[in-house]
């Protein structure tokens, strides 16, 4: 797989562009979304990675339909953690065959199902790697597939598509060709509170040298609206099943504080944990939302 440039991402961001302007004018809503992440997490390596993420995308609304792409910018302090749309994956890199090994319980005397209690994999010394990279883009689409008469009540079918076109030897991605399908829905009540739950099928391409389970991701939020209707809190725990054989899945506990200055503007910041050695120990993040 070859690297992308900056021409590259200005190129598929022209071809959504074109994209939009086919739909009918009066029926759409574009909106800017971005965010940045800060990871730090030794999973079940000897060694602690720390990844920044800072995303950009374009997503736009018309009628029942959404579409949106975005590209992610990747600095990591090691290449043991392969960037996915689904998250980070410690899948080890350039020695994910290591990984492979020690699931099955070919190295460092750990045995398969030890979980939390394996002890770490050691890969190469990485003390002058610090690398960044654009990582491979996503789009993704939604149609909602019902709404109630009071608009407190939705459901969305849902599609995503992740394009290998970066180099796994750096862990800016797997290589292989990603897809999701799955649902969502999301509930208001009229003491401002919401929850929502995601579900979403994903086919996982392997690496060279380790397998990647297909994937059932999850997720499951709720929050409240505080009575300025500027703030929003929320909490919610997602994860993923077995991603790779004899390895606990990941799952997160999130919490967030939202804010709505405008009606066409939303920044948000979270802190996440991770619960099982397949999740970076612990995530902070803002985002923001821009609509046109």
């Amino acid at each position: 797989m070859i690297g992308i440039g900056k021409g590259s991402v200005i190129l598929l961001f022209a071809l959504l562009i074109k994209a939009v302007s086919c739909l009918p004018a009066h029926s759409q809503q574009v909106s800017y979304t971005g965010g940045a992440q800060v990871s730090f997490g030794s999973y079940y390596f000897e060694e602690s990675t720390q990844s920044f993420y800072l995303f950009n995308g374009v997503s736009i609304r018309a009628n029942r339909f959404t579409i949106s792409f975005q590209v992610p910018f990747v600095v990591q302090s090691t290449p043991w953690v392969s960037y996915n749309t689904i998250g980070g994956l410690p899948t080890g890199g350039t020695e994910h065959g290591v990984v492979d090994r020690a699931g099955r319980g070919g190295g460092s005397g750990m045995g398969p199902g030890q979980g939390g209690n394996r002890e770490p994999i050691i890969l190469s010394d990485t003390t002058q790697y610090t690398r960044a990279s654009f990582s491979d883009p996503s789009v993704n689409s939604g149609y909602r597939f019902y709404r109630s008469s009071n608009g407190m009540t939705s459901i969305y079918v849902n599609g995503q598509l992740k394009v290998p076109i970066t180099d796994p030897a750096a862990g800016y991605g797997t290589g292989s060709w990603d897809a999701g399908v799955g649902v969502s829905a999301s509930k208001g009540l009229q003491s401002r509170w919401f929850f929502s739950a995601d579900l979403m099928h994903w086919w996982l391409g392997d690496m060279a040298d380790i397998k990647l389970n297909n994937v059932l991701a999850y997720s499951f939020s709720t929050g409240k609206m505080l009575s300025n209707r500027r703030w929003l809190l929320s909490s919610s725990v997602n994860g993923l099943t077995k991603v790779i054989d004899d390895f606990d899945p990941p799952v997160n506990l999130n919490f967030g504080i939202g804010l709505m200055p405008g009606d066409d503007l939303l920044i948000n910041t979270s802190f996440s944990l991770g619960l099982t050695e397949s999740s970076a120990d612990f995530v902070v993040g803002v985002g923001w939302l821009f609509n046109f």
